[in-house]
């Protein structure tokens, strides 16, 4: 055998080695790292009954997952019959596979590019990089994306040295084909990352009819991607936040770009701090790689897959611009880097010219030793994060199995429902966060999407729900308010917070409907009050954050600056002084908008509420009527106030309320918005 095909015995040794490490952590404690990942099992076992869409009120169809494919990878397991531990243990074995083959690619991909030293060194940096095997081994489709974009690159690579060598191509372009195809269908950033790679084959196919081909074929191989990826995302949000921050980006370029490099900065950064020197060594032979490499690797006739890399590279930091915030959704970018200092490996060893073995070996190992620490430390976070998640649901699921404290007909609602239902899966339990929809009752459908926005919608969702649970489980108690009650059953681990059990009191449902009646009782509508009954009436009212009566009246809401520097989508409930009201609400820099009905060519009164954390102004305009300003000021409970418009500026039976935030309140604070109530006399 040559000179890599020796190192992989070796290789493939060393990470089947690691694999079965990992393995038995999860054998002694059987579970899975990340909630994603429970989520992942859940649209696997709807997969493989052929139903991998479900269908939710009022959102249509969706799959709560970043990409189909991972849930279809995952299946068979299901349709082998594998519960509990032994379907753990089979997301586990895919893994090992995907962690082996991400070792051959890299070992391979630096190999050819200069030597056998080179591979063994590239690959033995990234079987000692924690922040590597963390994103491999997350459990999530991850592992999926990082092993398909570096077998594109591999084969687009191969597919090149062999054509310069006038040798056959082999399977390299078939597999190079399907990978990038397979990228969309992974994660949604694919298919940015696929439209790059079929601008790379249309530019660097040959002239003619072949040619031409060649390049179609690359765009068509996008369309199974785009029309599943389609219907996985049209209900999730993020086409609209993507569509805010372009609109961010015409009106404020120049903020919006610092804004964009800062969040791109994030993501990089995060790879120096979590593992020390793994990190930044990984990330020096990255830039190295995407510098020096780029260009001379290009200059050896291997621009196919290098150019593909650059460009990906600028397709990550593209795909960065519409995070919202730095480190979210970091784990795809990381095969990014994976490649990039696979490619300055072995740029450095050209550079170097170390082509001795002993020499490339002690250098081998010297990076091993550095970068061991950050694997280290990761394995024992890992083995720590799985023992908590096992004690933490594993009691709780005991708990509630156990009839004496929860009776069978019992209704019962979690925000952390994947270890529970793996556990026991006979277990009735009401998904609140929409990530697992498999269980998600029909009366509660509308929390799929309530949960992605905040507390308060959630509040929302569950105060119009008409079967509330009964119990509610939660890691997040504080976060969701006071309106849980108190915890009845409380399980925590070493490492993660408290889960507990909730019997909330839902006597204090629909308390927020109504505003004071002082406000609505205040004089000014009608010239005279009538002889008896009330002289003005409610004709109309927006409750914020609760999603049907936003829909109904056409809410819509803005941030003031690009939405990845703002809390966006956020809300909270409160209580008020002396009166338990409870009521969601928005968190909002930039204003919001909505229509009501009214009788047209009469007097209105707005009236608002906010929960008085802070003074804020505001800027009203009815229709096309005049701009109004309002000081909403701070107090210590619910603050209501009201602007009166004049029938001049109510020409029609449905008008368009218009509020901006003018002068926002200090301290970084937000202006809270709960409640609007449209009020005309009788």
């Amino acid at each position: 055998m040559d000179g890599p095909r020796r190192d992989l015995p070796v290789l493939l040794s060393l990470g089947l080695l690691a694999a079965l490490v990992f393995w038995n952590l999860n054998l002694l404690s059987p579970s899975l790292p990340t909630d994603e990942a429970f989520a992942s099992l859940q649209q696997a076992q709807r997969a493989s009954h052929l139903r991998p869409f479900e269908f939710v009120p009022d959102r249509g169809f969706q799959s709560g997952l970043a990409g189909p494919l991972w849930p279809l990878v995952l299946a068979p397991g299901h349709w082998a019959g594998f519960e509990g531990t032994w379907l753990v243990l089979w997301v586990w074995t895919l893994l090992a596979l995907l962690w082996l083959a991400t070792l051959a690619m890299v070992h391979g991909l630096a190999a050819t590019m200069d030597s056998r030293g080179a591979g063994l060194t590239a690959a033995l940096l990234l079987l000692a990089n924690g922040r590597v095997a963390a994103s491999v081994w997350s459990g999530t489709e991850s592992a999926l994306f990082s092993a398909g974009m570096l077998l594109a690159v591999y084969g687009l690579h191969r597919w090149a040295s062999r054509t310069s060598e006038r040798r056959a191509p082999g399977p390299w372009p078939w597999l190079a084909w399907a990978a990038t195809a397979a990228l969309g269908l992974t994660r949604p950033e694919g298919l940015a990352l696929a439209a790059v790679a079929a601008l790379v084959v249309t530019w660097r196919a040959n002239r003619g009819l072949t040619g031409l081909l060649q390049a179609l074929g690359w765009w068509v191989s996008l369309a199974p991607g785009l029309a599943l990826l389609g219907l996985n995302h049209a209900a999730t949000g993020s086409w609209a936040a993507n569509a805010q921050m372009a609109d961010s980006l015409l009106t404020d370029p120049f903020a919006s770009a610092g804004e964009t490099l800062a969040a791109f900065a994030g993501h990089w950064v995060a790879l120096w701090s979590p593992n020390g020197a793994g990190g930044s060594l990984l990330l020096a032979f990255a830039l190295v790689g995407a510098s020096a490499g780029l260009m001379a690797q290009v200059q050896r006739g291997h621009g196919d897959g290098i150019t593909l890399a650059a460009l990906w590279t600028i397709a990550g930091a593209a795909w960065a611009c519409t995070e919202t915030a730095p480190g979210v959704g970091f784990d795809a970018h990381l095969p990014l880097v994976i490649l990039l200092a696979t490619l300055g490996i072995g740029e450095t060893a050209r550079l170097w010219r170390t082509r001795a073995a002993p020499v490339q070996a002690l250098l081998g190992v010297a990076l091993v030793l550095l970068t061991a620490p950050s694997l280290l430390t990761w394995g024992h976070e890992h083995s720590e994060r799985l023992h908590d998640l096992r004690e933490r649901s594993g009691r709780m699921a005991a708990w509630l199995v156990d009839r004496r404290s929860v009776p069978p007909e019992t209704r019962v609602g979690t925000t952390e429902p994947g270890l529970l239902t793996l556990l026991n899966p006979d277990l009735r339990i009401s998904d609140l966060t929409g990530r697992m929809t498999t269980r998600l009752a029909a009366p509660l459908a509308r929390q799929a999407s309530a949960w992605r926005q905040g507390p308060g919608t959630l509040w929302e969702s569950l105060e119009r729900a008409e079967n509330r649970p009964e119990i509610i489980i939660t890691g997040e108690a504080e976060r969701l308010g006071a309106w849980l009650g108190q915890a009845v059953m409380e399980t925590r681990g070493r490492a993660r917070g408290a889960l507990s059990a909730h019997r909330p009191d839902w006597s204090i449902a629909h308390t927020g409907e109504v505003p004071s009646r002082r406000l609505v009782e205040l004089p000014g509508l009608r010239d005279a009050p009538p002889a008896e009954g009330p002289a003005t009436m409610i004709v109309d009212s927006v409750d914020v954050a609760d999603l049907v009566s936003e829909g109904e009246h056409a809410h819509r809401w803005w941030e003031a600056s690009p939405p990845w520097t703002q809390v966006r989508g956020q809300t909270r409930a409160g209580e008020a002084t002396g009166e338990v009201i409870w009521d969601g609400g928005r968190l909002l820099t930039g204003g919001e908008s909505f229509r009501v009905v009214v009788e047209p060519q009469r007097p209105l009164r707005l009236i608002g509420r906010s929960d008085g954390a802070a003074a804020v102004r505001l800027a009203v305009r009815v229709g096309e009527g005049t701009e109004r300003q309002i000081d909403v000021p701070a107090g210590a409970g619910w603050v209501e106030f009201h602007l009166d418009i004049p029938p001049a500026e109510i020409p029609a039976p449905e008008v368009e309320v218009q509020v901006r935030v003018e002068q926002p309140p200090r301290g970084g604070a937000v202006w809270r918005s709960h409640h609007w109530w449209a009020v005309q006399g009788v």
